[in-house]
């Protein structure tokens, strides 16, 4: 029996390894970008050791500067847009999809599912942030960081933690290329064909789009 479960690991994944994902790639004289997205429940489950309960899509990202000089590279450049349903987001940090500080997943009103166990958290696809009012009464946003306590981290709490950082796409300054995931939340099933990765940073302005 536990060589039969061995041999289908093996089969799933020579047959994730065959596949082709959908893939977009972008290029001018100061930047190249190419993007292979993974929007399925099992490709991410296979990527992060865990499926986030359908919430997460995966963009596996490298960027290569093309100028002579260095490039600031940032997660923040980078939004995941759905021409389906217009829905949008950002990458979110490792620790926002695990550990203490995990985001709230925005589905439908009757219930409320959370990738984590923080539920005051912003919500994954509506991006939903909570906020506190201030005098005269402007709302801003308020950031919510993780508790912790002396001797904790994060990566005891939720082993998933470790590889979310591991995988994570790189930021800084650069000449060489970085490569790496970045990881958006969206409600609903989302196909590769739909989704746009928008890029906006000291590069310019462009879309990147996927196909088979």
């Amino acid at each position: 029996m536990r060589l039969s479960i061995l041999a289908l690991a093996l089969i799933l994944r020579l047959d994730a390894a065959e596949r082709k994902f959908p893939a977009g790639v972008y290029e001018d004289d100061r930047i190249q970008i190419k993007a292979t997205v993974y929007p399925d429940r099992a490709d991410v489950q296979r990527l992060l050791g865990s499926d986030f309960d359908g919430s997460v899509i995966v963009v596996e990202l490298t960027v290569t500067p093309l100028g002579d000089e260095p490039l600031d590279i940032q997660r923040e450049h980078f939004q995941l847009f759905s021409t389906k349903d217009a829905q949008r987001s950002p990458p979110f940090h490792p620790t926002q999809l695990a550990g203490r500080g995990a985001l709230v997943v925005n589905v439908p009103q009757a219930s409320v599912t959370y990738v984590g166990n923080n539920p005051t958290g912003p919500r994954i696809g509506g991006m939903s942030i909570p906020t506190r009012k201030k005098k005269g009464g402007e709302a801003t946003a308020e950031p919510k960081a993780p508790e912790k306590k002396e001797g904790m981290t994060d990566s005891k709490e939720d082993p998933v933690l470790a590889t979310l950082r591991e995988k994570v796409f790189p930021e800084g300054k650069t000449l060489k290329p970085f490569s790496g995931l970045l990881y958006f939340g969206f409600d609903g099933k989302q196909k590769a064909k739909d989704l746009e990765l928008f890029y906006r940073g000291p590069a310019g302005k462009f879309a990147v789009r996927f196909k088979n």
